[in-house]
Formats: C-alpha cells, structure tokens, sequence
C-alpha cells in the first residue's frame, strides 16, 4: 500500500482533524524551543580549528610538540586606584589577593611562571609612571581552545575584587575578548528572537488575517 504524501492529501487530512494537527504543531513548537534553550551556548564559540591540514599547520604542530609547547593566550589584570599608589600598603594588599587568587587556580589553567606580581619582581614596566596603575600579566596553560574554555574562572576571579572603591580592577587579553564576544553575540541573538517574533507573527496576523495561518511560518522557521 502506497503513501501518498502530496500537499493535496496533507491538505485534506488536515481540514478534517484541524485540532489535532494544531497540537501537533504546538507539541513540534515546544519541543523546538527546548532544544534551542539547551543547545544554543554551544552555537556560538571562539574555538577555531582549520578542516584541513596545511603545510602550515603541520609546522605549526611540530614547532609546538617539539620546542615550544602549546600557545596559550596572553591575559592582562589591570588594577587601577584613584586614592593610594604602588607605595602604599593598601595597593600592595590587593595586588597580593589577586595574585593569590589567581595562582591558585593551579597550571592546569595558569602557565605559573608566567604571572608577574610587582611586589615580587620589582619590574618598571608593570607600573605606570603617575605609579597608580600597575598590570599583572600572565598566559593561559594550553592552547587557545583550552583557554577559551577555563578564562571564565579567571574573570570569576578577578570579579570578586571589584566591590573595593578605592580600586578598579579589569581584565583583558585574548581569551577574555573572546568570552566578551561570545556573550554579546548570544545577547544580540537573544533580543532578536525575543523582539523579532512578535513583530513577525504581527506582520503574518496583518498579511494572512488568520491567527493560525500566521503561526505555522514561524514554527517552520524555528524548526
């Protein structure tokens, strides 16, 4: 027995059982709008990777297996005071909380030797010359992937000493624009599907003048 799936037949069943293919619909609707809730952080990401594998890429591999290891992205924690300078014992103590804070994150996420506290190594160059603002720098452990996916608990972090107002305490780096980007585009998308919609079935409503018949597009769209 064959099926016959033409739009004329699916037309016909539909006008003689119209509740039950609105439920379907409505069920369809729902179901689309879970998934979407539980899989749309994993659409938008700053991890990259080429299909291919290049001459390039097959360099870049060996340079890093064999002599360089993986490159981490460069990540800077800026503090800032209006109040105290780099002189001051107040300065120091933040300074010092961060840095154990973000020290103890461990070398799974931090690459250690490479996060410079003032206070320890006495560099100029993390100072600035009004000495009211100093950097502390640091690369993230792994690749650029690997720090795309642990930089949120370095923001966390940092993030926790924020509430002082005699500092301001700020982060940036590769990683860190990336995890920006990130949250920006997922917002952008957000709005557009909150205020889009209604807009659109409004339109659809206006064009169609039937409720029902404006619906159906935009479930298709969804789905």
């Amino acid at each position: 027995m064959s099926v016959n799936l033409s739009t004329e037949s699916i037309a016909r069943v539909s006008s003689r059982r119209p509740w039950i293919i609105v439920g379907i619909w409505v069920v369809l609707f729902i179901v689309a709008m879970f998934l979407r809730a539980s899989l749309f952080e994993d659409v938008i990401t700053t991890e990259f990777a080429i299909t291919n594998n290049p001459e390039s890429q097959i360099a870049n591999e060996l340079i890093e297996d064999n002599l360089t290891g993986p490159k981490g992205t460069n990540e800077v924690v800026v503090i800032q005071s209006q109040a105290f300078t780099v002189d001051d014992p107040e300065f120091k103590q933040i300074v010092d909380s961060i840095h154990a804070g973000v020290a103890a994150l461990g070398p799974e996420i931090i690459r250690q030797e490479t996060l410079l506290n003032y206070f320890e190594v006495k560099a100029g160059f993390l100072v600035s010359e009004g000495r009211n603002t100093l950097i502390m720098p640091f690369t993230m452990a792994g690749d650029v992937d690997d720090a795309s996916d642990y930089i949120e608990e370095v923001t966390d972090v940092v993030a926790g000493f924020k509430g002082d107002p005699n500092f301001k305490v700020l982060i940036t780096g590769q990683a860190t624009v990336g995890k920006d980007f990130q949250e920006v585009a997922q917002e952008g998308l957000l709005k557009g599907e909150v205020f889009g919609a209604p807009i659109a079935l409004i339109i659809l409503i206006v064009v169609l003048g039937a409720i029902v018949a404006a619906i159906i597009p935009l479930i298709m769209a969804v789905m």
